[in-house]
């Protein structure tokens, strides 16, 4: 059940990687390799965001408030802040600031692994064990 979770995050901060290694890639500035990668994460969080929803909404009774309200606020914030960094940080930008744009962007892949690890310690037990 959490597998489906677990092949989502991997490609989530796989596509991350793989905005960095555009940038990383400087003299190309390939704005449409960075846009479509972009575009790409975005799609991914959709929809894992959407299938975990689905999940935790089947386990929302077994789940302490405090919890669920953890899971929600933070998520919201992460996204937040891809869309931000999205918005502050046009092509043209990024290629004039890489170093910047780098680090902002890896401020908000060390939030998604932290998520990641957050979630398979408080939430992932109570999905598998409402699924045993």
């Amino acid at each position: 059940m959490t597998e489906y979770l677990d092949v989502q995050h991997r490609e989530m901060l796989d596509l991350a990687r793989a905005i960095l290694e555009v940038v990383e890639d400087f003299p190309a500035r390939s704005s449409d390799k960075l846009n479509r990668a972009r575009l790409a994460l975005s799609r991914t969080v959709t929809a894992h965001c959407k299938a975990e929803a689905a999940l935790l909404e089947q386990c929302s009774e077994q789940i302490k408030p405090e919890i669920m309200r953890r899971y929600h606020d933070e998520l919201l914030a992460w996204r937040h802040d891809l869309i931000a960094c999205n918005t502050d940080w046009p092509p043209e930008r990024v290629w004039d600031e890489p170093a910047a744009f780098k680090a902002a962007f890896r401020k908000i892949v060390d939030a998604l692994q932290a998520r990641i690890l957050w979630e398979r310690i408080a939430i992932y037990p109570i999905i598998l064990h409402k699924a045993a």
